[in-house]
């Protein structure tokens, strides 16, 4: 796991992590030999937390990452992330891969050939992935590539919580080509939840299927994605189809509008 939490003239640039590795370390293939991080509990500065991978940039820090042929799996978000500038988002999830940048904080990330599963939130949002700009000046630029989520759980946002806090110059963008969203659970937007001024989702070649919401009985029902107020998303080529709702609604693929 990667806990990055670096301040004043520290920073990480351009870190790659690599799976898929055989025996020999002389060809990849995450298929062949997947790699697998499975998160287990331990002490972080954020307190006792059960993330599989970490990504915190704030006061200047400047980050880029790249996870290539990964599988994360078995996270669970328990704490909120601080970003040691004021700045946290209450409803921060991610137990496979949270990624949130602070006032004057920027990250790069890229996730090529990777699943990200069997994760959880205790927290509310984004069991799978979440992607955040919490701070003045802050900014998240993801793209995944042939990336699969799958079997992850959430209050919200089962697989993918993408937020910005509004605003205050934060920008949160992801770009998704080739990838899957399949058999993520939540009570509303079971799949991909996108909101804030300042968030852009792209779904390239995309499907999303077979993600079931739950709706509790004084709420309003909720579609696999939801994109809600400031948010702008962009869908191409993406199959949005076969996502549930109980009790049975109409709207079970997407939701518009606030949220």
């Amino acid at each position: 796991p990667l806990e990055s939490a670096l301040s004043g003239d520290e920073r990480w640039t351009d870190v790659t992590f690599l799976g898929g590795w055989d025996p020999t370390f002389t060809t990849r293939d995450p298929t062949v030999y997947p790699t697998l991080f499975r998160a287990r509990s331990r002490r972080t500065p954020f307190g006792a937390d059960r993330r599989a991978f970490t990504i915190v940039a704030s006061d200047g820090d400047a980050i880029a990452i790249t996870i290539d042929g990964l599988t994360l799996m078995n996270g669970r978000a328990k704490r909120i992330i601080d970003t040691f500038d004021t700045f946290a988002i209450g409803q921060d999830g991610g137990g496979g891969l949270a990624a949130l940048a602070g006032s004057e904080g920027s990250i790069v990330l890229d996730v090529r050939r990777s699943t990200i599963s069997f994760n959880r939130s205790a927290l509310v949002a984004g069991g799978g992935v979440f992607i955040g700009a919490s701070g003045g000046n802050s900014s998240v630029v993801a793209t995944f590539d042939r990336v699969v989520l799958s079997g992850n759980e959430a209050d919200y946002a089962g697989a993918l919580e993408l937020l910005s806090c509004g605003g205050l110059s934060c920008n949160a963008a992801l770009t998704m080509t080739n990838c899957v969203v399949i058999g993520n659970e939540a009570e509303g937007s079971a799949a991909i939840h996108a909101l804030g001024t300042g968030v852009n989702l792209d779904l390239v070649n995309t499907t999303i299927t077979a993600n079931h919401g739950h709706t509790e009985p004084d709420e309003y029902p909720e579609g696999a994605i939801v994109v809600g107020t400031g948010a702008v998303a962009n869908l191409t080529n993406t199959i949005l189809w076969g996502n549930g709702l109980s009790p049975e609604a109409l709207g079970a693929d997407p939701t518009l509008g606030a949220r």
